[in-house]
């Protein structure tokens, strides 16, 4: 009876962050039916674009759901590989599609050039076949347990459809006011807008590269945490709620840009040492 017992409450354990992976797949379908459903007035005039921020805060919420399933999964011993399978197909939905034709749209919305919108198509399909490729990779060369998720080679899709939903989110900041954008002019953030996707060409780069990025959760979250990283968080959390909009676009490309400056600063050291040992 107690075997049986037990059966059942591994059963439990081992659905509940399976269940947490369909959340963000949930969240990145919603974010995609809410792009299908804009509407556009006379002149390519958008009539709903809550749409457009709906939608970023729904990919958004699928970070959320990303970052908690693979951790309860560890917590609770039910890691598996078709957890890690399915945790890849949501992302390829949220961090993939989603983020996608968040680009498209927006700039379908915001500019008036006919074959500027076809690049952004062609930008945009980049985006996404970079998220299927970095995915591919890391399931072929990452393992389930806690080691292999400490760092990763390539900036993470959770990441780059972050900068684009923070972003768009920015862009959209009269939607909701200068609470959300932080003051900034409306025609600054509209530019924006239209530039998305070169943004979104260069995170593709950024995700099929060899640079390396963090796993914050997972260093946040470590038993011997780093103080100054605690405090760089908390500032963080308190700088998204004054301005979410602002704060998440910052913090967003602040960790984008680690990988290209951790490689630069790489490669001057080792051209540094190399002059040293020259010189001796």
């Amino acid at each position: 009876m107690g075997e049986c017992t037990q059966m059942k409450r591994r059963l439990r354990l081992a659905v509940l962050p399976n269940l947490i992976t369909l959340g963000n797949a949930v969240c990145g379908f919603a974010a995609i039916v809410k792009l299908a459903t804009l509407r556009f007035g006379e002149g390519g005039v958008l009539l709903n674009p809550e749409n457009l921020v709906v939608a970023s805060w729904l990919i958004l919420l699928a970070m959320f759901f990303d970052a908690l399933d693979g951790k309860v999964a560890r917590l609770t011993g039910s890691s598996s590989e078709f957890g890690g399978e399915l945790d890849s197909l949501s992302d390829i939905i949220s961090f993939g599609v989603a983020p996608a034709l968040l680009v498209a749209m927006s700039n379908t919305t915001f500019s008036t050039s006919v074959l500027w919108g076809r690049v952004a198509w062609f930008f945009s399909l980049a985006f996404l076949l970079a998220v299927i490729l970095r995915l591919a990779r890391f399931n072929v060369e990452n393992g389930l347990e806690e080691e292999s998720h400490v760092s990763f080679k390539g900036l993470p899709s959770p990441a780059g459809a972050g900068v684009i939903a923070s972003l768009v989110l920015l862009g959209c900041g009269e939607v909701y006011g200068p609470f959300v954008s932080g003051g900034l002019d409306f025609s600054l953030l509209e530019g924006l807008l239209q530039v998305l996707p070169v943004v979104a060409l260069f995170l593709a780069y950024l995700m099929v590269s060899e640079l390396e990025y963090t796993h914050v959760v997972s260093v946040l979250f470590r038993s011997k945490g780093n103080f100054e990283q605690l405090v760089l968080a908390i500032f963080g959390v308190i700088f998204v709620f004054l301005v979410p909009a602002l704060g998440l676009s910052v913090l967003f490309l602040f960790y984008t840009l680690t990988g290209p400056v951790g490689r630069l600063r790489s490669f001057l050291a080792e051209r540094a040492d190399r002059k040293g040992f020259s010189s001796l």
